[in-house]
Protein backbone atom coordinates (compact mmCIF):
# COMPACT_ATOMS: atom_id res chain seq x y z
CA UNK A 1 0.00 0.00 0.00
CA UNK A 2 2.77 2.06 0.81
CA UNK A 3 4.36 1.39 -2.70
CA UNK A 4 1.29 2.30 -4.39
CA UNK A 5 0.91 5.45 -2.10
CA UNK A 6 4.29 6.70 -3.34
CA UNK A 7 3.36 6.08 -7.09
CA UNK A 8 0.49 8.03 -6.67
CA UNK A 9 2.01 10.62 -5.40
CA UNK A 10 4.87 10.84 -8.25
CA UNK A 11 2.33 10.66 -10.84
CA UNK A 12 0.28 13.50 -9.24
CA UNK A 13 3.34 15.84 -8.75
CA UNK A 14 5.95 14.99 -11.18
CA UNK A 15 4.75 12.78 -14.30
CA UNK A 16 1.45 14.61 -15.11
CA UNK A 17 2.59 18.07 -14.66
CA UNK A 18 5.67 17.28 -16.74
CA UNK A 19 3.70 15.65 -19.25
CA UNK A 20 0.82 18.58 -19.56
CA UNK A 21 3.80 21.70 -19.36
CA UNK A 22 6.62 20.11 -20.40
CA UNK A 23 8.93 21.57 -17.59
CA UNK A 24 9.58 21.52 -13.83
CA UNK A 25 6.29 21.01 -12.44
CA UNK A 26 4.47 23.77 -11.22
CA UNK A 27 3.25 25.00 -7.57
CA UNK A 28 1.53 24.24 -5.36
CA UNK A 29 1.47 20.83 -6.62
CA UNK A 30 -2.24 18.57 -8.39
CA UNK A 31 -4.91 17.89 -5.63
CA UNK A 32 -5.60 14.33 -5.03
CA UNK A 33 -9.67 14.92 -5.26
CA UNK A 34 -12.50 17.62 -5.11
CA UNK A 35 -15.94 17.50 -4.41
CA UNK A 36 -17.76 16.01 -7.25
CA UNK A 37 -21.05 15.43 -5.42
CA UNK A 38 -21.86 19.14 -6.19
CA UNK A 39 -21.86 21.60 -9.47
CA UNK A 40 -19.32 24.07 -10.03
CA UNK A 41 -18.98 27.08 -11.66
CA UNK A 42 -15.53 27.00 -11.89
CA UNK A 43 -13.87 23.99 -11.94
CA UNK A 44 -10.41 25.31 -11.79
CA UNK A 45 -11.44 27.12 -8.65
CA UNK A 46 -12.95 23.75 -7.52
CA UNK A 47 -9.53 21.70 -7.98
CA UNK A 48 -7.11 24.60 -6.75
CA UNK A 49 -9.79 24.14 -3.25
CA UNK A 50 -9.41 20.24 -3.24
CA UNK A 51 -8.11 17.88 -0.56
CA UNK A 52 -4.27 17.13 -0.39
CA UNK A 53 -4.65 14.05 1.41
CA UNK A 54 -4.83 11.02 -0.66
CA UNK A 55 -6.27 7.84 -0.41
CA UNK A 56 -4.22 6.41 1.19
CA UNK A 57 -3.25 8.97 4.07
CA UNK A 58 -7.15 9.22 4.79
CA UNK A 59 -7.13 5.33 5.15
CA UNK A 60 -4.16 5.21 7.70
CA UNK A 61 -6.10 7.95 9.40
CA UNK A 62 -9.01 5.92 9.68
CA UNK A 63 -7.19 3.04 10.97
CA UNK A 64 -5.75 5.03 13.67
CA UNK A 65 -8.87 7.08 15.08
CA UNK A 66 -10.45 3.85 15.22
CA UNK A 67 -8.02 2.26 17.38
CA UNK A 68 -7.38 5.24 19.28
CA UNK A 69 -10.91 5.55 20.07
CA UNK A 70 -10.96 1.81 21.52
CA UNK A 71 -7.70 3.14 23.71
CA UNK A 72 -9.44 6.18 24.82
CA UNK A 73 -12.53 4.37 25.93
CA UNK A 74 -10.11 2.31 28.56
CA UNK A 75 -7.39 4.96 29.14
CA UNK A 76 -10.32 8.19 29.97
CA UNK A 77 -12.48 5.24 31.72
CA UNK A 78 -9.60 4.95 34.45
CA UNK A 79 -9.56 8.10 35.52
CA UNK A 80 -11.41 9.32 39.00
CA UNK A 81 -14.94 10.97 37.70
CA UNK A 82 -15.04 9.20 34.42
CA UNK A 83 -18.37 8.71 32.57
CA UNK A 84 -19.82 5.24 31.50
CA UNK A 85 -17.56 3.97 28.87
CA UNK A 86 -20.59 4.04 26.86
CA UNK A 87 -20.84 7.61 27.03
CA UNK A 88 -17.28 8.02 26.47
CA UNK A 89 -17.69 5.84 23.23
CA UNK A 90 -20.63 7.87 22.25
CA UNK A 91 -18.88 11.19 22.44
CA UNK A 92 -15.79 9.50 20.47
CA UNK A 93 -18.35 8.22 17.82
CA UNK A 94 -19.25 11.86 17.63
CA UNK A 95 -16.03 13.11 16.42
CA UNK A 96 -14.88 13.02 13.16
CA UNK A 97 -11.55 11.10 12.39
CA UNK A 98 -9.57 14.16 12.36
CA UNK A 99 -10.87 15.78 15.26
CA UNK A 100 -10.08 12.40 17.39
CA UNK A 101 -6.66 12.48 15.77
CA UNK A 102 -5.76 16.07 16.70
CA UNK A 103 -7.02 15.93 20.43
CA UNK A 104 -4.19 12.60 20.73
CA UNK A 105 -2.01 14.76 19.29
CA UNK A 106 -1.89 16.66 22.55
CA UNK A 107 -0.41 13.60 24.25
CA UNK A 108 3.49 13.41 24.28
CA UNK A 109 5.19 10.35 24.22
CA UNK A 110 7.92 9.72 27.21
CA UNK A 111 10.20 6.98 26.87
CA UNK A 112 12.35 7.97 30.36
CA UNK A 113 8.92 8.75 32.31
CA UNK A 114 9.57 12.44 32.27
CA UNK A 115 7.83 13.84 35.13
CA UNK A 116 7.08 16.80 33.39
CA UNK A 117 5.40 15.01 29.92
CA UNK A 118 3.24 12.26 32.44
CA UNK A 119 1.98 15.68 34.26
CA UNK A 120 1.06 17.15 30.87
CA UNK A 121 -0.30 13.79 29.44
CA UNK A 122 -2.73 13.78 32.66
CA UNK A 123 -3.69 16.83 32.36
CA UNK A 124 -4.71 16.52 28.40
CA UNK A 125 -6.44 13.48 29.85
CA UNK A 126 -8.43 15.50 32.40
CA UNK A 127 -9.50 17.30 29.46
CA UNK A 128 -10.82 14.65 27.16
CA UNK A 129 -12.58 13.30 30.04
CA UNK A 130 -14.07 16.91 30.89
CA UNK A 131 -15.24 17.13 27.56
CA UNK A 132 -17.00 13.40 27.28
CA UNK A 133 -18.32 14.61 30.52
CA UNK A 134 -19.84 17.26 29.16
CA UNK A 135 -20.83 15.76 25.58
CA UNK A 136 -23.31 13.71 28.02
CA UNK A 137 -24.28 16.60 29.80
CA UNK A 138 -25.21 18.62 26.58
CA UNK A 139 -27.22 15.57 25.85
CA UNK A 140 -29.14 15.35 28.99
CA UNK A 141 -30.17 19.03 28.66
CA UNK A 142 -31.65 18.81 25.33
CA UNK A 143 -34.53 16.70 26.74
CA UNK A 144 -37.48 18.27 28.15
Amino acid sequence: MQELEEISRWVRTQAVPRLITGREPPEPALRTRYGIGVGHEDERRAMSAGSTTSAGERYKQRLSAASMRIDLVDTIGQLDGSPSATQIAAWLAELTDEEVLNRMSRLQVTYTYDPDVVLNNFEVLKGLRDEALNFGNDDQSALP
